[in-house]
């Protein structure tokens, strides 16, 4: 259960991987249990949810990150490499 790993005190940051539509439900929660937040593309579905995130992360204090992982993949590289020729 997520709310339970939040709630662990040995634990400083989370790496939410989770389907999409959880990204910045996932990342509220770990904001509002005062958990730094590293999150896979997209944070959020909506502009509205994304800035509720960015409020939550500046009331909060905590840090944020989202990524492309792919993006440095061998393959994705390639497969860009080829679209652009």
């Amino acid at each position: 259960d997520l709310r339970e790993l939040l709630a662990r005190k040995d634990i400083d940051a989370v790496l939410i991987a989770t389907g999409d539509r959880w990204h910045a439900p996932a990342a509220l929660l770990a904001a509002e249990a005062g958990k730094d937040i590293y999150s896979e593309k997209p944070c959020a579905l909506t502009i509205e949810l994304a800035q509720r995130l960015d409020d939550t992360i500046k009331r909060t204090k905590r840090v944020f990150q989202t990524g492309t992982q792919r993006r440095s993949q061998p393959q994705y590289a390639a497969a860009v490499q080829l679209a652009r020729s």
